[in-house]
């Protein structure tokens, strides 16, 4: 068995047994998922060529026939390296697959590592379990997942708050109150079990974001007329696992503590599907870190994972 790098030009002369090795593990994975409209072969082969520009390949090989695939990117930020598996960029014939994906990156890491830092991410289809444990044994952790959900049928509003979508106006007017709840989230990352700093959440960037024309606020309200809960949907699509069918992706939901276990939050989620499915989208999806108990409490109870995103950092 041969394991080498290979130019774009060699995608192109192998490309029907690459895409053949490719479009198996998203069609294993999509079969989970039945109110999805998954994506044709062709029109996967369309989705890869479209993010191929810059992509570099290692492929395992035998008997002139290819029985391996590993896409990958890389780029420098801050000295540092970095290098990304997209979830469509990996794959092995059938018989011995994680075997073969553990040698291909194996041989990839031992020629892209570099001196100092370099940042490895792969991201896994969620129901490829023996993909998971591989890179789990080679010491990745998992940071996050990627989850759908299809907007649909109507729902009964839990509780008696009052909820509606923020103009732009109305978010510059409630900003304090707005950048209040919006930072009871990111300093809940900073703690136990999450310790994510977050230097990046600064109110410019989310005054920034909430005022987007692609971005629109939810809030609810008590009696009283006090804000006690946000929710955000974005035009930002998931034109993968959607396969063409309008997506929009949500986040940022938070309510006051005195408010949970109302069905605040789901209320607000509704709404915003309700608003969601006005604009024509067909879908929702989120991404959301895995070491938040809360996050997956949540998200995980009204969506559905379809990608691990796993790392690790080495450092020479």
């Amino acid at each position: 068995m041969d394991i080498a790098f290979h130019t774009a030009s060699d995608l192109a002369k192998f490309k029907e047994e690459i895409i053949s090795i490719l479009y198996r593990k998203y069609e294993e994975e999509m079969k989970h998922f039945p109110f999805l409209n998954y994506m044709s072969k062709d029109k996967f082969q369309s989705y890869t060529d479209q993010h191929l520009a810059h992509t570099k390949i290692v492929l395992g090989m035998e008997n002139e026939r290819i029985t391996g695939v590993l896409l990958y990117h890389t780029w420098d930020k801050c000295g540092e390296k970095h290098i990304d598996i997209p979830v469509y960029g990996y794959g092995a014939c059938a018989e011995g697959e994680d075997k073969m994906i553990g040698k291909l990156f194996q041989y990839m890491a031992q020629n892209e590592a570099a001196e100092g830092t370099t940042n490895f991410s792969v991201h896994i289809y969620a129901h490829d379990f023996p993909a998971r444990q591989l890179f789990s044994f080679m010491q990745f952790g998992t940071m996050s997942e990627i989850c759908i959900r299809k907007a649909g049928a109507d729902h009964e509003k839990s509780t008696p708050y009052r909820i509606q979508n923020l103009t732009k106006s109305q978010i510059t007017e409630n900003w304090s109150c707005i950048w209040a709840l919006t930072k009871n989230i990111i300093d809940h990352l900073k703690e136990s079990p999450v310790f994510y700093k977050g230097d990046e959440f600064t109110e410019e960037t989310y005054r920034a974001f909430y005022l987007d024309e692609s971005t629109t606020v939810y809030a609810a309200y008590d009696d009283s007329g006090e804000m006690i809960g946000i929710i955000e949907s974005n035009g930002e699509e998931n034109s993968f696992v959607c396969a063409g069918d309008k997506s929009v992706n949500v986040g940022e939901v938070y309510v006051l503590p005195e408010y949970r276990r109302s069905s605040l939050a789901q209320d607000l989620l509704f709404y915003a599907e309700k608003s969601v499915l006005e604009q024509g989208a067909a879908f929702m999806w989120v991404e959301h870190g895995t070491a938040n108990p809360n996050a997956r409490g949540f998200w995980n109870r009204y969506f559905d994972t379809y990608q691990y995103e796993m790392i690790r950092q080495v450092v020479w």
